[in-house]
C-alpha cells in the first residue's frame, strides 16, 4: 500500500484531510480513487491503515480503518558525516534512511571542499530534510531520518555525546577492524555513533580530537572506500550485528539470537 505523511493539523473526526504535496501525489501522480487502501504515518512512530473516502480540489479525505504497531530499530545509529562535495550527501542521506540510521549530523571538516554557512546552509538543510522524509516514506519507516548541521567538529562531538559505542573508520588504522570492535564490545549498546570523514579523510588533528572524545578508530577492510560508501558499509555492519538488517519483518532480535 502507498504511504502518506499526515501533518499534525490534518486530523479530523474519522481520519485526516491530506493537502498539498501529499494530496497531489495521491490524486494526480498515483491517481488513486475513493475506496483505495493506504497507510498513514505521523513521523513520530504512529501508523494507521486508511481508506480514501473522497477527493476534492487539492484535498483528500482518508478515514482511519486500523492501527499498526511501531517496532523501533533495536539500536540507535547516528552517522556523523564530513561534508562532501557535489550531490554525494543527497545519496548518503537517502541510503542512511533506507538502512535504518536514526540521524545524520553533517560536519564541516578541514578537508571539506564545500563551505556552507548562513542562509546557504539553511536552504541546503531544507533540501536534505526533504530527501530524508521522502526516502523514509519510500522505505516504510514511520519515523523519518533526522538531519542536523552544518556543524563544526566540536559541535558534532558534543551532539554525539560519550554514551554508547563511538567509532571512526580510518584508512590508517591497521590493527582493529570494525568486525572485531563489534564482537569484542559484547552486548548491544543503545547508541552507536559512526564518524566518516569527507573526501581525503580526516586530518591527524581531527583524529586526535575525535579520539579524545571517545571515538575508537577502526578499519573497514583492505580496500579504501569513498566517503559515500564508507558510512553505508559501517551502518550496514552495525545494524546487521545488533539491529534488524537481515531479519524478516517483525522478527525480534532476541528471538533470533536466543
Amino acid at each position: 500500500m502507498h504511504r502518506f505523511f499526515v501533518d499534525p493539523d490534518a486530523w479530523c473526526a474519522d481520519g485526516c484531510i491530506l493537502s498539498g504535496k501529499e494530496a497531489h501525489h495521491l490524486a494526480r501522480v498515483l491517481r488513486l480513487r475513493p475506496g483505495a487502501k493506504v497507510l498513514l504515518f505521523d513521523g513520530r512512530g504512529g501508523q494507521w491503515e486508511g481508506e480514501v473516502k473522497s477527493i476534492g480540489k487539492g484535498k483528500v479525505h482518508v478515514a482511519v480503518t486500523g492501527q499498526r504497531d511501531y517496532v523501533p530499530v533495536p539500536v540507535t545509529v547516528n552517522l556523523l558525516q564530513g561534508l562532501p562535495k557535489g550531490p554525494k550527501l543527497d545519496l548518503i542521506i537517502q541510503k542512511a534512511a533506507e538502512l535504518g540510521a536514526a540521524q545524520v549530523i553533517v560536519v564541516a571538516c578541514e578537508r571539506s571542499v564545500v563551505h556552507l554557512d548562513g542562509e546557504k546552509a539553511n536552504k541546503r538543510l531544507v533540501r536534505w530534510e526533504r530527501i530524508a522524509q521522502e526516502a523514509s516514506k519510500q522505505c516504510g519507516r514511520p519515523v523519518p531520518l533526522a538531519i542536523k548541521g552544518v556543524c563544526s567538529l566540536t559541535q558534532a562531538l558534543t551532539m554525539a555525546g560519550s554514551a554508547g559505542l563511538n567509532l571512526v573508520p580510518w584508512e590508517e588504522e591497521g590493527v582493529r577492524g570494525l568486525h572485531e570492535a563489534l564482537v569484542l564490545h559484547g552486548a548491544s549498546p543503545q547508541v552507536v555513533n559512526i564518524f566518516i570523514g569527507p573526501e581525503g579523510g580526516l586530518t591527524l588533528g581531527e583524529i586526535a580530537q575525535v579520539r579524545e572524545a571517545g571515538f575508537v578508530p577502526v578499519s573497514l577492510g583492505p580496500r579504501i572506500l569513498r566517503t559515500e560508501t564508507a558510512g553505508m558499509a559501517a551502518i550496514s555492519m552495525v545494524l546487521y550485528q545488533w539491529g534488524d538488517l537481515g531479519r524478516a519483518p517483525g522478527q525480534r532480535r532476541d528471538r533470533v539470537d536466543g
